[in-house]
């Protein structure tokens, strides 16, 4: 299985024992974080590091971003 393959989303849900809406799926491609996205999982195309934090921050989280 490969992504955007919904089954591979499930597996990882119920590996880790948690609900989709409790999930947070980031990727660079559009497709696979729909393909999350599609099923209750907070997908989040990752597009640039400031994006994400604001992306991020609007579910809920801290973020803070470190450059080396």
């Amino acid at each position: 299985m490969i992504k955007p393959d919904p089954r591979i989303f499930r597996i990882l849900l119920e590996r880790y024992r948690i609900a989709p809406e409790e999930a947070v799926f980031i990727d660079d491609n559009p497709g696979n974080a729909a393909a999350a996205a599609s099923l209750g999982i907070h997908g989040i195309h990752f597009r640039s590091p400031a994006l994400l934090r604001r992306e991020l921050e609007a579910l809920g989280f801290s973020v803070r971003i470190r450059c080396l």
